[in-house]
Formats: structure tokens, sequence, C-alpha cells
């Protein structure tokens, strides 16, 4: 079973978040979560998780500090911006505020990291 795991001390303690992942990302088969990234969304004291998987990156809230399981995933990004495909790798630009996904065959995308959510 694929599951992802978030601590916020240090990992004396761990929460499981993985939520709503499989249905938020329509997968039939193994979700494969293989990139995570956190990045701060500091007007709103929270945190953003990101995590790669086979169809495009999903994000949910995290309050900073908190080991809260917000767990509710969606979507990062429309189809046009990032294509349903296995992201392997996640890197945040605070400067520019976009996020660098890596896709397996398609190439590298930016999208700007001002979520709706």
């Amino acid at each position: 079973m694929e599951h992802i795991w978030r601590s916020a001390d240090a990992g004396a303690h761990f929460f499981n978040v993985t939520g709503n992942l499989r249905n938020a990302s329509a997968t039939v088969g193994q979700v494969r979560p293989s990139a995570l990234l956190l990045v701060p969304l500091l007007k709103q004291n929270v945190t953003a998780l990101l995590v790669g998987t086979v169809n495009g990156v999903l994000a949910t809230r995290a309050q900073v500090g908190h080991a809260a399981t917000a767990t509710r995933w969606r979507r990062l990004g429309a189809c046009a911006q990032l294509p349903l495909v296995l992201v392997a790798g996640l890197s945040y630009q605070r400067v520019s505020d976009t996020i660098a996904a890596a896709t397996m065959g398609r190439g590298v995308y930016a999208v700007l990291s001002r979520p709706a959510y």
C-alpha cells in the first residue's frame, strides 16, 4: 500500500497524510508518489505539501509547526500547464515563486506556485 507520512517534530512522531491521494490522482493502478516538496505559503502561515505522481503533481496544505493531517489533495496546474505524466522530481524557486516539475519523457515544466486552495 502506498502512503505518505509527515513529521512536524524531526521524526519523533509521524502522521499519515495520504488521505484522498488515490482518488485525487484519478489513478487506477499505483499512484507511485515519487517526489515530495514543501513550499512555504508565508501570507497564510501554512506550508503546501506537493507530491509527484503518475498523473502529475498533487498538493495539500499543512499547518506550520503542526502535524495535523490535512489530507485533501488537489491537482496542481491544468493539463496545459502540467500534463498527466509521471513526475520524478520537484523543485521550488523562491525568487520567482515557481515550481519546476521534472517528468518522465515529457521534459521539465515550470508552474507559478500561487495555488488556488
